[in-house]
């Protein structure tokens, strides 16, 4: 079923808590080669060219940071990658976020060492959105059919790869001897989807939301504690991407942002969660707010300028 299966070993360094991971390490802004010469001004380049309908999937198994056994998505060639693979959504429009500075902590009792920023996003479009992109909302359900497409071929892959999960599939083949129903059935019920949740409408009717959080900070090689804010783009209309600043994202904005995916498995369950990348495009901001800016001349996607609402 699947082009390539492998058992894929990360580095022991993985296993020290709330160290740098290479998920962290990729994303990071890279350091020059002589940095004892006199820089130029720090020019950002965005760089988003994976997109999720345009790039070749496929999946493996690797040890995780907590040298357990779980899936894997990586790119077509690039199987031994030992960075995550990130893909470009379609645009999304924003219905709740914790995205200013430190993201959500202080809630629930959350400091900077378990804050995350979390994006909240539906389908849908503003009115200028749509009309600029008329393909765009056909492209959001592709991109949901593609998570869901996802998370089945890693529970999948989890449930024919020995080693990999082993107590929780133990657990559902139980629970199917016991219900008289299909053993992978009962692993897939078990499992854990944290990006596809409900709010309720206006009317009273709960609709699809779709969340993806992203760690608040992490530690360096230095063990220091470092932001891990994503950056936000805007398209300018000569068709340049710059750096905008953002205390955070209104409701309503319509964003295009990047994604990675991710299996778990603890001893209480086990799972596919949807990480939130480095970079954010905010094709159309439901408030306009000012802010400093780099010109970017990077690899991006290529996109209408849409002014703000």
């Amino acid at each position: 079923m699947f082009s390539k299966v492998k058992k894929l070993s990360q580095n022991n360094t993985e296993a020290m808590q709330n160290k740098r991971t290479h998920e962290e390490v990729s994303e990071s802004t890279p350091m020059t080669s002589n940095p004892s010469k006199k820089q130029k001004k720090d020019v950002k380049k965005l760089y988003m060219t994976n997109e999720f309908d345009q790039t070749q999937v496929e999946f493996v198994v690797s040890k995780n940071t907590q040298q357990e056994l779980v899936p894997k998505m990586v790119q077509h060639g690039q199987e031994d990658s030992k960075f995550p693979l990130q893909l470009s959504t379609a645009i999304f429009t924003v219905k709740y976020s914790d995205m200013k500075q430190g993201g959500d902590i202080g809630k629930f009792g959350k400091t900077s060492k378990n804050a995350e920023y979390n994006l909240k996003v539906i389908k849908g479009l503003s009115e200028r959105v749509a009309s600029a992109l008329p393909n765009e909302e056909e492209r959001q359900h592709q991109m949901v059919d593609f998570m869901d497409k996802t998370q089945q071929q890693m529970m999948e892959l989890a449930w024919n790869t020995q080693g990999c999960m082993e107590n929780h599939k133990k657990k559902a083949k139980k629970a199917a001897k016991k219900n008289k129903t299909k053993e992978f059935d009962e692993f897939v019920n078990g499992a854990t989807f944290s990006a596809f949740k409900e709010y309720t409408d206006e009317d009273g009717d709960d609709q699809p939301l779709y969340v993806v959080k992203r760690r608040a900070s992490y530690l360096n090689d230095q063990g220091e504690e470092q932001d891990n804010r994503p950056v936000f783009w805007k398209m300018t209309p000569t068709g340049e991407y710059n750096t905008i600043e953002l205390k955070y994202i209104p409701q309503g904005s319509c964003i295009k942002f990047q994604l990675g995916c991710k299996a778990w498995s603890t001893n209480s369950g086990y799972g596919v969660s949807w990480k939130l990348g480095k970079n954010i495009i905010m094709v159309s901001k439901a408030k306009s707010k000012s802010g400093g800016s780099y010109t970017n001349g990077g690899s991006a996607p290529i996109l209408p300028y849409i002014a703000d609402e």
